[in-house]
């Protein structure tokens, strides 16, 4: 079997995360694996074994010309071919391409453009792929409400493993600060523990780039402060994300708009509480979430301040989603 993997937008964030997972995943099962990226990727950080052909694109455009044949093909950047493919699923993992609200998140007028473009051409190509997939319910429901089209649920995690290692973080937040992520209300609700004088310990990874200036001057104003002691990381590999995990007692998670959700999955593999707003995409995904209310700072620092007090009394999140997108892939019938 050779399988196709187009991820020419994929970059960063939880899509490299995941196109990585499947990488390894599918190449270890000693299936040949032709990855195509855009010229610009960072190679360094992808998975790569004697499995596996990188393919270069320059044009995004062109790349969907798709004409090369595969036993299975998977279009992963959210974007399905401009002509027809067999045996193929093309994966929607963007929230913004659902999404009704053509403002939502404050975006600038360049990306409600760009986003606007990028849905006149799913709806335009959407035909061309044998079977459209998505992460959970709530994605499933908001394409079928923009597009008029009925896709599959088919979840897919890397799965981790439970480690009695020693708790260095009583709280982390791993991800890039999209607005919708909302690491400046975060950042306030550590602002004010500080004021009210309650410690913690607190696991960050704000890249450490110009344009994020504003988080991570917020960042070195609470170290000073000293009460609330951030450690920020700065963009890493995945490798080093699962270490904060496995050193945090706590996921807070104060996003408004996912359309999946991996850090809530893997906060539960590792069987640790989950601070997160009581939206869709948190209760797809996981149970005994602690809700908090990403529109009120006080109301969520005290629920932060509670958990510091007496931890024992939070429950951990307990996982909903199950891993089945693999197997469907490679085993399921995608053309009938």
């Amino acid at each position: 079997m050779k399988v196709a993997i187009h991820a020419v937008n994929v970059n960063t964030g939880g899509a490299l995360v995941l196109l990585n997972e499947l990488l390894r995943v599918i190449s270890n099962k000693n299936i040949v694996v032709d990855v195509y990226v855009h010229t610009s990727f960072n190679i360094t950080s992808l998975y790569i074994n004697e499995n596996i052909n990188v393919v270069r694109k320059k044009n995004l455009f062109m790349s969907l010309f798709f004409t090369k044949k595969y036993n299975r093909v998977l279009f992963f950047g959210n974007l399905p071919p401009l002509v027809k493919c067999k045996s193929s699923i093309l994966y929607i993992h963007n929230a913004y391409l659902v999404n009704k609200n053509s403002k939502v998140n404050n975006k600038s007028f360049k990306e409600l453009l760009k986003n606007s473009l990028l849905k006149c051409y799913i709806s335009f190509f959407k035909g061309n792929v044998s079977l459209i997939a998505c992460q959970s319910r709530t994605m499933q429901e908001a394409f079928h409400d923009y597009y008029n089209y009925d896709i599959s649920i088919l979840p897919f995690y890397n799965e981790l493993y439970k480690a009695d290692l020693p708790k260095k973080y009583d709280f982390c937040f791993v991800g890039l600060p999209s607005l919708h992520k909302n690491h400046d209300f975060l950042l306030n609700c550590f602002f004010n523990l500080s004021n009210l004088n309650v410690s913690c310990k607190v696991a960050l990874t704000v890249p450490i780039e110009t344009r994020y200036k504003n988080l991570l001057e917020k960042i070195d104003h609470i170290n000073e402060i000293g009460v609330v002691n951030i450690d920020n990381y700065g963009l890493i590999p995945y490798e080093k994300v699962i270490d904060i995990y496995y050193s945090s007692r706590s996921l807070v998670f104060p996003s408004s708009l996912e359309s999946f959700g991996l850090p809530l999955i893997e906060a539960a593999m590792l069987d640790i509480p989950v601070f997160a707003p009581n939206l869709d995409y948190v209760n797809d995904v996981i149970d005994e979430c602690n809700y908090i209310n990403i529109n009120d700072v006080e109301d969520t620092v005290k629920s932060m301040k509670s958990y510091l007090i007496d931890s024992r009394s939070f429950k951990p999140a307990r996982l909903k989603a199950e891993n089945t997108f693999i197997q469907r892939f490679l085993h399921g019938s995608l053309d009938d």
